[in-house]
C-alpha cells in the first residue's frame, strides 16, 4: 500500500509540474497563446452576389490573321477578256444598297471591278469581288449567291440558276449573270466566261472551319452562312444585343437552318463564334447573357454551368459556353428543342 500512495503522490507532483512550466511557457510568449485559439471557420455567403459591372470587364484583343500577300489582281485579265459575237461593254453600276456594301466591308473586301458584254438585245455582267482571306470571300458568296448549287462545281463552290453562276474560289467572289432566260448562247458565253477566270485563280481555298463545326444532321442544305460582324449578324440571326459578341474580334460565326422532324417538327437557327481562346470566350458569354437577363428571365437549371435558356416572345433562345466557342440556337417553339440541337455541337 505503501508502495502505491508513493507512485501516486509522485505522478501527481510530475503532472503539476508539467502544467505548471507550460503555463509559464505560454505566458511569456503570446505568439503560442494565441495560436491554441482555433480562428473561427467562416462560412460561405448565402447572399447573392452583385453582377460584375459589365463596364469594367476588359475588351477583347482583335485575333490576328496570319499575314498574307494580296490576292492576284484580275483587272488586266478581265479587261481583255473577249467572248466571240460579243461586244465588250463597261460594267452596271454596282448596287447602292448601304446593308450589302457594310457587310462586305466586314467580310474585308479590298477591290471589285465589272465588265459587261452585249449582243443585240442580250446582256452579260460580270463582277469579280477580291478579299483580305477565303474565309471572307465564302461569306460574300454566301450572302450573294443565286440559285442552288451546280452538280459539276466550278472553282471551290458555286451555284447557278437560268441566268446566272456564282462562284467562290480562295478569295474571290464571282458573279456571271444575264439578261435573257432559257437562252442557250447567253449560258454558253456565261459558262465561258466563268471558267476563263476561275483558270485565272492559281490557288483554291478551305471551307472555313466555322462552317465544317456545324453538325450534319438535320442541317437544311444551302443555309449555311458565314458571319464576321454584327450587321452580318443580324441579317442572318434573330436574337437580340448581337454587337455584344464581339464579332470582329473573333474568327467568324457559322450559321446554318435546323430542321427537326421528329420527336416533333421544329426549325431553328444555330450559330457557333469561334475566339480563338476560352478566356475571351467566357468574357464574351457572361456579358451577353447578363444583357438578356436584363430584359428577359433565365430559366435554364441553375446545376447546369455554361448555359443560358431564356423564354423570348413566341421562342426559345439559348446560349451555351463550349471553352473557346459559343454556341446560340433561335427560333425554337418548344423548349427541349435547343437543347437536343446543342448536343449535337462538338
Amino acid at each position: 500500500m505503501d508502495l502505491v500512495l508513493n507512485a501516486l503522490s509522485k505522478y501527481l507532483i510530475a503532472t503539476i509540474g508539467f502544467y505548471a512550466a507550460t503555463t509559464s511557457a505560454f505566458a511569456a510568449d503570446p505568439a503560442a497563446t494565441a495560436a491554441l485559439t482555433a480562428a473561427p471557420v467562416e462560412q460561405p455567403s448565402t447572399q447573392p452576389q452583385p453582377r460584375p459591372n459589365q463596364e469594367a470587364l476588359p475588351s477583347l484583343p482583335r485575333q490576328e490573321q496570319p499575314a498574307s500577300a494580296p490576292p492576284p489582281d484580275l483587272s488586266p485579265m478581265l479587261e481583255r477578256m473577249s467572248l466571240p459575237g460579243w461586244n465588250p461593254v463597261p460594267g452596271a453600276a454596282q448596287d447602292a444598297n448601304p446593308d450589302k456594301t457594310a457587310m462586305l466591308k466586314e467580310f474585308g473586301c479590298r477591290t471589285s471591278v465589272s465588265k459587261g458584254f452585249q449582243r443585240g438585245q442580250r446582256r452579260i455582267d460580270v463582277v469579280v469581288y477580291s478579299f483580305s482571306s477565303s474565309q471572307g470571300a465564302y461569306a460574300a458568296y454566301s450572302l450573294l449567291r443565286r440559285g442552288s448549287s451546280t452538280f459539276v462545281t466550278k472553282g471551290d463552290a458555286s451555284s447557278e440558276d437560268d441566268q446566272s453562276v456564282s462562284i467562290w474560289q480562295d478569295r474571290y467572289f464571282i458573279s456571271v449573270s444575264g439578261t435573257s432566260e432559257d437562252d442557250e448562247e447567253s449560258k454558253l458565253a456565261i459558262s465561258s466566261v466563268a471558267k476563263q477566270l476561275c483558270d485565272a485563280i492559281p490557288v483554291h481555298g478551305q471551307l472555313p472551319l466555322v462552317v465544317t463545326r456545324l453538325p450534319n444532321l438535320d442541317r437544311v442544305r444551302g443555309s449555311e452562312k458565314v458571319v464576321m460582324g454584327p450587321i452580318s449578324a443580324r441579317r442572318f440571326f434573330p436574337a437580340p444585343s448581337l454587337n455584344l459578341l464581339s464579332l470582329p474580334n473573333s474568327y467568324g460565326g457559322g450559321i446554318a437552318d435546323y430542321q427537326f422532324q421528329a420527336p416533333f417538327r421544329e426549325r431553328m437557327k444555330l450559330l457557333v463564334v469561334d475566339y480563338g481562346n476560352s478566356t475571351a470566350a467566357a468574357q464574351v458569354y457572361q456579358r451577353y447573357v447578363a444583357s438578356i437577363e436584363e430584359q428577359h428571365p433565365n430559366i435554364s437549371p441553375t446545376d447546369v454551368e455554361s448555359r443560358a435558356l431564356f423564354k423570348m416572345v413566341n421562342s426559345y433562345l439559348l446560349c451555351e459556353l463550349r471553352s473557346q466557342r459559343i454556341v446560340l440556337i433561335s427560333g425554337a417553339r418548344k423548349r427541349s428543342a435547343p437543347i437536343m440541337l446543342a448536343r449535337q455541337v462538338l
